[in-house]
């Protein structure tokens, strides 16, 4: 049985800028094209999507979330994902433009 993690504990990359706000608007969207350079740093293995404003829906799977499709990360609240899903990750508001910010870990 897969088990959860209760704490995180990793690096932030310092080779990769915190990037932030970053608009999430009304057209599902990858994760990667809202970066600048439209790429994640080389040494990056996880990825943190912090919501500031707003709700958004998000999927990791190369589906096009909607308003009512997907994982929904509520504002003010954060979403751990890894390189393999942060490469994948799609996002969509759910009812107006959100903003998000995007810190990289290398372990």
């Amino acid at each position: 049985m897969p088990q959860a993690f209760s704490q995180f504990e990793a690096s932030p990359n310092s080779a990769a800028a915190h990037q932030g706000p970053l608009n999430v608007g009304a057209t599902a969207v990858t994760l990667l094209s809202l970066l600048s350079g439209g790429a994640l740093h080389a040494e990056t293995r996880f990825v943190e999507i912090t919501v500031e404003t707003d709700d958004i829906r998000l999927t990791v799977n190369g589906t096009n979330p909607t308003a009512t499709l997907g994982r929904a990360v509520l504002a003010d609240s954060s979403r751990l994902l890894s390189r393999a899903e942060a490469d994948a990750a799609k996002l969509i508001r759910i009812t107006t433009d959100a903003k998000i910010q995007v810190t990289q870990y290398t372990n």
